[in-house]
Protein backbone atom coordinates (compact mmCIF):
# COMPACT_ATOMS: atom_id res chain seq x y z
CA UNK A 1 0.00 0.00 0.00
CA UNK A 2 3.00 2.31 -0.18
CA UNK A 3 1.74 3.66 -3.46
CA UNK A 4 -1.80 4.50 -2.34
CA UNK A 5 -2.93 7.50 -4.47
CA UNK A 6 -3.27 10.80 -2.63
CA UNK A 7 -6.80 12.23 -3.13
CA UNK A 8 -7.07 15.67 -4.69
CA UNK A 9 -9.52 17.76 -2.65
CA UNK A 10 -9.05 20.80 -4.91
CA UNK A 11 -10.62 18.97 -7.86
CA UNK A 12 -11.66 15.44 -6.83
CA UNK A 13 -13.23 14.56 -10.19
CA UNK A 14 -10.49 16.34 -12.19
CA UNK A 15 -13.17 17.93 -14.39
CA UNK A 16 -12.77 21.68 -13.86
CA UNK A 17 -11.02 22.25 -17.18
CA UNK A 18 -13.41 20.04 -19.14
CA UNK A 19 -16.40 21.62 -17.38
CA UNK A 20 -15.18 25.06 -18.42
CA UNK A 21 -14.86 23.95 -22.05
CA UNK A 22 -18.29 22.30 -22.07
CA UNK A 23 -19.88 25.40 -20.56
CA UNK A 24 -18.22 27.59 -23.21
CA UNK A 25 -19.68 25.27 -25.85
CA UNK A 26 -23.14 25.68 -24.30
CA UNK A 27 -22.78 29.47 -24.25
CA UNK A 28 -21.68 29.59 -27.89
CA UNK A 29 -24.71 27.56 -28.91
CA UNK A 30 -27.09 29.66 -26.82
CA UNK A 31 -25.77 32.83 -28.48
CA UNK A 32 -26.23 31.23 -31.91
CA UNK A 33 -29.81 30.25 -31.03
CA UNK A 34 -30.59 33.79 -29.88
CA UNK A 35 -29.11 35.35 -33.03
CA UNK A 36 -31.02 33.06 -35.39
CA UNK A 37 -34.35 33.43 -33.59
CA UNK A 38 -33.93 37.20 -33.61
CA UNK A 39 -33.29 37.14 -37.34
CA UNK A 40 -35.83 34.53 -38.47
CA UNK A 41 -38.64 35.17 -35.99
CA UNK A 42 -38.49 38.45 -34.06
CA UNK A 43 -37.29 40.61 -36.94
CA UNK A 44 -40.06 39.23 -39.16
CA UNK A 45 -42.86 40.34 -36.81
CA UNK A 46 -44.80 43.27 -38.23
CA UNK A 47 -47.29 44.40 -35.58
CA UNK A 48 -49.62 47.37 -35.88
CA UNK A 49 -48.68 49.95 -33.26
CA UNK A 50 -51.32 51.99 -31.42
CA UNK A 51 -51.36 54.21 -28.34
CA UNK A 52 -53.40 53.19 -25.32
CA UNK A 53 -55.29 56.49 -25.02
CA UNK A 54 -55.33 57.71 -28.58
CA UNK A 55 -53.15 60.06 -30.59
CA UNK A 56 -52.47 62.63 -27.83
CA UNK A 57 -51.22 59.92 -25.49
CA UNK A 58 -49.13 58.56 -28.33
CA UNK A 59 -47.47 61.94 -28.82
CA UNK A 60 -46.79 62.16 -25.09
CA UNK A 61 -44.95 58.82 -25.20
CA UNK A 62 -47.68 56.95 -23.34
CA UNK A 63 -47.66 53.18 -23.30
CA UNK A 64 -48.04 51.64 -26.72
CA UNK A 65 -49.81 48.46 -27.67
CA UNK A 66 -48.78 46.28 -30.57
CA UNK A 67 -51.41 44.33 -32.47
CA UNK A 68 -50.15 41.13 -34.11
CA UNK A 69 -52.54 40.07 -36.85
CA UNK A 70 -51.44 36.46 -37.06
CA UNK A 71 -53.63 33.49 -37.88
CA UNK A 72 -53.30 29.95 -36.56
CA UNK A 73 -51.02 28.76 -39.34
CA UNK A 74 -48.64 31.70 -38.87
CA UNK A 75 -48.44 31.10 -35.13
CA UNK A 76 -47.82 27.41 -35.71
CA UNK A 77 -45.04 28.26 -38.18
CA UNK A 78 -43.38 30.43 -35.52
CA UNK A 79 -43.50 27.56 -33.02
CA UNK A 80 -42.06 25.14 -35.57
CA UNK A 81 -39.27 27.54 -36.50
CA UNK A 82 -38.30 27.99 -32.85
CA UNK A 83 -38.17 24.22 -32.30
CA UNK A 84 -36.17 23.62 -35.49
CA UNK A 85 -33.53 26.22 -34.62
CA UNK A 86 -33.04 25.09 -31.03
CA UNK A 87 -33.01 21.35 -31.80
CA UNK A 88 -30.56 21.76 -34.68
CA UNK A 89 -28.07 23.79 -32.66
CA UNK A 90 -28.38 22.28 -29.18
CA UNK A 91 -28.78 18.63 -30.25
CA UNK A 92 -26.09 18.70 -32.95
CA UNK A 93 -24.33 15.40 -33.60
CA UNK A 94 -20.58 15.10 -33.09
CA UNK A 95 -18.96 12.29 -35.03
CA UNK A 96 -19.92 9.00 -33.40
CA UNK A 97 -22.05 10.74 -30.77
CA UNK A 98 -25.76 11.46 -31.12
CA UNK A 99 -25.29 14.83 -29.42
CA UNK A 100 -22.11 16.89 -28.93
CA UNK A 101 -22.21 16.87 -25.10
CA UNK A 102 -21.70 13.10 -25.10
CA UNK A 103 -18.13 13.62 -26.26
CA UNK A 104 -17.37 15.52 -23.06
CA UNK A 105 -18.96 12.92 -20.81
CA UNK A 106 -17.27 10.06 -22.68
CA UNK A 107 -13.91 11.75 -22.08
CA UNK A 108 -14.77 12.20 -18.40
CA UNK A 109 -15.72 8.53 -18.14
CA UNK A 110 -12.45 7.47 -19.75
CA UNK A 111 -10.51 9.68 -17.34
CA UNK A 112 -12.35 8.11 -14.40
CA UNK A 113 -11.58 4.63 -15.71
CA UNK A 114 -7.91 5.54 -16.09
CA UNK A 115 -7.80 6.90 -12.53
CA UNK A 116 -9.46 3.76 -11.16
CA UNK A 117 -7.08 1.52 -13.12
CA UNK A 118 -3.96 3.32 -11.89
CA UNK A 119 -5.27 3.42 -8.31
CA UNK A 120 -6.06 -0.28 -8.21
CA UNK A 121 -2.84 -1.21 -10.00
CA UNK A 122 -0.64 0.35 -7.28
CA UNK A 123 -2.68 -1.36 -4.56
CA UNK A 124 -2.90 -4.87 -6.00
CA UNK A 125 -0.35 -6.98 -7.85
CA UNK A 126 -3.21 -9.23 -8.98
CA UNK A 127 -5.03 -6.32 -10.61
CA UNK A 128 -1.82 -4.90 -12.08
CA UNK A 129 -1.04 -8.25 -13.69
CA UNK A 130 -4.53 -8.51 -15.24
CA UNK A 131 -4.88 -4.84 -16.26
CA UNK A 132 -1.41 -3.36 -16.60
CA UNK A 133 -2.50 -0.23 -18.47
CA UNK A 134 -5.62 1.74 -19.37
CA UNK A 135 -5.76 0.21 -22.86
CA UNK A 136 -6.41 -3.19 -21.29
CA UNK A 137 -9.54 -1.65 -19.76
CA UNK A 138 -10.78 0.51 -22.66
CA UNK A 139 -11.01 -2.25 -25.25
CA UNK A 140 -13.13 -4.65 -23.22
CA UNK A 141 -16.83 -5.32 -24.02
CA UNK A 142 -17.68 -4.36 -20.42
CA UNK A 143 -16.20 -0.89 -20.88
CA UNK A 144 -18.13 -0.32 -24.10
CA UNK A 145 -21.40 -1.32 -22.42
CA UNK A 146 -20.70 0.87 -19.41
CA UNK A 147 -19.88 3.98 -21.41
CA UNK A 148 -23.03 3.48 -23.49
CA UNK A 149 -25.11 3.72 -20.29
CA UNK A 150 -23.42 6.95 -19.20
CA UNK A 151 -23.68 8.67 -22.58
CA UNK A 152 -27.33 7.63 -22.83
CA UNK A 153 -27.97 9.55 -19.61
CA UNK A 154 -26.25 12.58 -21.16
CA UNK A 155 -28.48 12.36 -24.23
CA UNK A 156 -31.59 12.34 -22.03
CA UNK A 157 -30.35 15.37 -20.08
CA UNK A 158 -29.70 17.26 -23.30
CA UNK A 159 -33.16 16.39 -24.62
CA UNK A 160 -34.70 17.73 -21.42
CA UNK A 161 -32.67 20.94 -21.61
CA UNK A 162 -33.58 21.43 -25.28
CA UNK A 163 -37.27 20.98 -24.48
CA UNK A 164 -36.94 23.62 -21.73
CA UNK A 165 -35.36 26.05 -24.18
CA UNK A 166 -38.14 25.50 -26.72
CA UNK A 167 -40.89 25.88 -24.12
CA UNK A 168 -39.47 29.06 -22.57
CA UNK A 169 -38.66 30.68 -25.93
CA UNK A 170 -42.17 29.94 -27.20
CA UNK A 171 -43.62 31.38 -24.01
CA UNK A 172 -41.65 34.61 -24.40
CA UNK A 173 -42.85 35.04 -28.00
CA UNK A 174 -46.37 34.03 -26.98
CA UNK A 175 -46.43 36.61 -24.18
CA UNK A 176 -45.14 39.24 -26.59
CA UNK A 177 -48.04 38.64 -28.95
CA UNK A 178 -50.76 38.10 -26.33
CA UNK A 179 -49.78 41.13 -24.21
CA UNK A 180 -49.23 43.44 -27.15
CA UNK A 181 -45.54 43.99 -26.40
CA UNK A 182 -43.12 45.31 -29.00
CA UNK A 183 -40.65 43.17 -30.95
CA UNK A 184 -37.93 45.09 -29.13
CA UNK A 185 -39.34 43.82 -25.83
CA UNK A 186 -39.29 40.27 -27.17
CA UNK A 187 -35.68 40.67 -28.30
CA UNK A 188 -34.66 41.92 -24.85
CA UNK A 189 -36.45 39.08 -23.06
CA UNK A 190 -34.92 36.46 -25.33
CA UNK A 191 -31.43 37.86 -24.88
CA UNK A 192 -31.97 37.99 -21.14
CA UNK A 193 -32.93 34.31 -21.09
CA UNK A 194 -30.61 32.83 -23.72
CA UNK A 195 -27.48 34.99 -23.52
CA UNK A 196 -27.23 37.09 -20.36
CA UNK A 197 -25.81 35.75 -17.09
CA UNK A 198 -26.73 38.67 -14.81
CA UNK A 199 -30.09 39.88 -13.52
CA UNK A 200 -33.12 38.29 -11.91
CA UNK A 201 -34.55 36.63 -15.02
CA UNK A 202 -34.16 32.85 -15.26
CA UNK A 203 -31.06 32.02 -17.27
CA UNK A 204 -30.45 29.21 -19.72
CA UNK A 205 -26.73 29.64 -19.02
CA UNK A 206 -27.25 28.76 -15.37
CA UNK A 207 -29.02 25.55 -16.30
CA UNK A 208 -26.28 24.78 -18.82
CA UNK A 209 -23.61 25.19 -16.14
CA UNK A 210 -25.49 22.76 -13.89
CA UNK A 211 -25.76 20.19 -16.68
CA UNK A 212 -22.06 20.44 -17.51
CA UNK A 213 -20.92 20.06 -13.90
CA UNK A 214 -23.42 17.34 -13.04
CA UNK A 215 -23.00 15.16 -16.12
CA UNK A 216 -19.21 15.28 -16.07
CA UNK A 217 -19.12 14.44 -12.37
CA UNK A 218 -21.56 11.57 -12.78
CA UNK A 219 -19.56 10.18 -15.71
CA UNK A 220 -16.24 10.29 -13.86
CA UNK A 221 -17.63 8.75 -10.66
CA UNK A 222 -19.50 6.07 -12.60
CA UNK A 223 -16.26 4.94 -14.22
CA UNK A 224 -14.51 4.70 -10.84
CA UNK A 225 -17.36 2.69 -9.36
CA UNK A 226 -17.69 0.46 -12.42
CA UNK A 227 -14.00 -0.41 -12.50
CA UNK A 228 -13.99 -1.06 -8.76
CA UNK A 229 -16.91 -3.44 -9.20
CA UNK A 230 -15.21 -5.21 -12.08
CA UNK A 231 -12.07 -5.73 -9.97
CA UNK A 232 -14.21 -7.39 -7.33
CA UNK A 233 -16.23 -9.56 -9.68
CA UNK A 234 -13.51 -10.66 -12.09
CA UNK A 235 -10.53 -10.89 -9.74
CA UNK A 236 -12.13 -11.52 -6.37
CA UNK A 237 -10.64 -8.38 -4.83
CA UNK A 238 -12.48 -6.88 -1.87
CA UNK A 239 -12.92 -3.18 -2.53
CA UNK A 240 -14.62 -0.17 -1.04
CA UNK A 241 -14.78 3.47 -2.08
CA UNK A 242 -12.93 6.20 -0.20
CA UNK A 243 -15.05 9.37 -0.31
CA UNK A 244 -13.24 12.56 -1.29
CA UNK A 245 -15.12 15.84 -0.90
CA UNK A 246 -14.09 19.06 -2.62
CA UNK A 247 -14.47 20.88 0.73
CA UNK A 248 -15.42 24.17 -0.88
CA UNK A 249 -17.49 27.01 0.54
CA UNK A 250 -20.45 25.68 -1.47
CA UNK A 251 -19.98 22.04 -0.39
CA UNK A 252 -23.13 20.58 1.14
CA UNK A 253 -22.68 19.47 4.73
CA UNK A 254 -23.99 15.98 3.95
CA UNK A 255 -21.26 15.62 1.30
CA UNK A 256 -18.48 17.02 3.50
CA UNK A 257 -19.44 14.67 6.33
CA UNK A 258 -18.45 11.71 4.14
CA UNK A 259 -14.92 12.99 3.48
CA UNK A 260 -12.42 10.29 4.37
CA UNK A 261 -15.08 7.61 4.91
CA UNK A 262 -14.94 4.15 3.36
CA UNK A 263 -18.25 3.19 1.79
CA UNK A 264 -19.56 0.24 -0.16
CA UNK A 265 -20.75 0.76 -3.74
CA UNK A 266 -24.30 0.18 -2.54
CA UNK A 267 -23.95 2.97 0.04
CA UNK A 268 -22.56 5.42 -2.52
CA UNK A 269 -25.31 4.52 -4.99
CA UNK A 270 -27.99 5.02 -2.33
CA UNK A 271 -26.56 8.41 -1.34
CA UNK A 272 -26.65 9.66 -4.91
CA UNK A 273 -30.20 8.40 -5.40
CA UNK A 274 -31.61 10.89 -2.88
CA UNK A 275 -32.13 14.62 -2.39
CA UNK A 276 -30.63 15.65 -5.71
CA UNK A 277 -27.19 14.74 -4.38
CA UNK A 278 -25.58 14.25 -7.84
CA UNK A 279 -26.55 17.79 -8.93
CA UNK A 280 -23.49 20.07 -9.00
CA UNK A 281 -21.54 17.52 -6.94
CA UNK A 282 -17.75 17.76 -7.21
CA UNK A 283 -17.05 14.85 -4.83
CA UNK A 284 -15.34 11.70 -5.98
CA UNK A 285 -14.32 8.31 -4.66
CA UNK A 286 -11.07 6.36 -4.69
CA UNK A 287 -11.32 2.58 -5.23
CA UNK A 288 -9.65 1.05 -2.21
CA UNK A 289 -8.52 -2.52 -1.53
CA UNK A 290 -9.66 -3.65 1.93
CA UNK A 291 -9.11 -6.72 4.08
CA UNK A 292 -11.67 -9.38 4.92
CA UNK A 293 -13.08 -7.15 7.65
CA UNK A 294 -13.60 -4.19 5.31
CA UNK A 295 -10.67 -2.18 6.66
CA UNK A 296 -8.19 -0.40 4.39
CA UNK A 297 -4.56 -1.37 4.54
CA UNK A 298 -3.48 2.29 4.47
CA UNK A 299 -4.04 4.19 7.71
CA UNK A 300 -2.25 7.53 7.45
CA UNK A 301 -4.52 8.76 4.64
CA UNK A 302 -7.53 8.70 6.97
CA UNK A 303 -5.78 10.82 9.58
CA UNK A 304 -4.85 13.35 6.90
CA UNK A 305 -8.39 13.50 5.52
CA UNK A 306 -9.88 13.89 9.01
CA UNK A 307 -7.68 16.97 9.52
CA UNK A 308 -8.79 18.33 6.12
CA UNK A 309 -12.44 18.02 7.11
CA UNK A 310 -11.73 19.62 10.50
CA UNK A 311 -10.10 22.63 8.83
CA UNK A 312 -13.05 22.94 6.45
CA UNK A 313 -15.54 22.89 9.34
CA UNK A 314 -13.58 25.61 11.12
CA UNK A 315 -13.56 27.74 7.94
CA UNK A 316 -17.34 27.36 7.70
CA UNK A 317 -17.93 28.10 11.38
CA UNK A 318 -19.24 24.58 12.03
CA UNK A 319 -18.66 23.15 15.47
CA UNK A 320 -17.64 19.52 15.67
CA UNK A 321 -20.14 17.34 17.50
CA UNK A 322 -18.99 16.21 20.92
Amino acid sequence: MAGFPAPNILDPTQQKGREKRAYADFRRRLRAINAEIQERVVDQLRPREIAVNGLRAYLLNAERVYIYELDYLQLRRIDETIAEIIQRIMMERDGQWDVWMQRYTAEAYQQGAAYAQSSLAVQSAVYSSAYSNIESVLFTPEYQRRIAVVTSRTFNSMEGFTDELITTTRRILGDTIAQGKSPRWAAKQLKGYLVDTEGTQAKAASRAATIARTELGVSYRSAVMDESQRASESLGLVTKLLWVSALMATTRRSHADLHGRLLTRAEVTEFYSKNGNPINCRCSQVPTIVDEYGNAFAKKIFEKMAKQEERWMQSQGIKKAA
